[in-house]
């Protein structure tokens, strides 16, 4: 099976969020954001679903940027780490990446997502995400 491709062009940039089961029986989500084209994610750690409940106010803690590998990737990550598994992939419209900020629109399934995130101190974060109207010239660009 081939990759998936993640050319999206210039105004677009994907997203992934994977559920990551632990060796220890627990889980969380692990949603990555690419801020270029070529770069590393911006990844943050959440324990709630991002794709199925709108509009939601979650707290998230920030993680090492991770490698572009993981929009693709499912399975073992190795070194008794646990397994992760898309739940959901997208496209992220309008990055504004500010200092201690984060402000971008998501395309989760066939929504657009208003999202605002704050960081609270060191790697905490607080996110508020809630629907907008559809996005003009959105269907044009899929």
């Amino acid at each position: 099976m081939q990759p998936e491709s993640h050319e999206l062009g210039a105004n677009r940039l994907p997203t992934v969020l994977l559920r990551h089961d632990t060796p220890d029986g627990a889980y969380h989500y692990d949603w990555m954001i690419a801020r270029d084209h070529d770069g590393p994610l911006i990844t943050l750690r959440l324990d709630a679903n991002t794709v199925e409940r709108f509009p939601m106010e979650l707290d998230a803690v920030e993680l090492p940027d991770h490698r572009r590998r993981y929009l693709d990737f499912e399975g073992d990550i190795g070194g008794g780490r646990g397994v992760v598994a898309r739940v959901g992939s997208g496209e992220i419209r309008g990055l504004n990446e500010g200092l201690g900020s984060l402000r971008f629109d998501v395309h989760w399934d066939d929504a657009w997502i208003e999202v605002i995130a704050a960081r609270l101190e060191s790697a905490a974060w607080r996110i508020s995400a809630a629907p907008r109207s559809p996005m003009p010239g959105a269907l044009a660009n899929r």
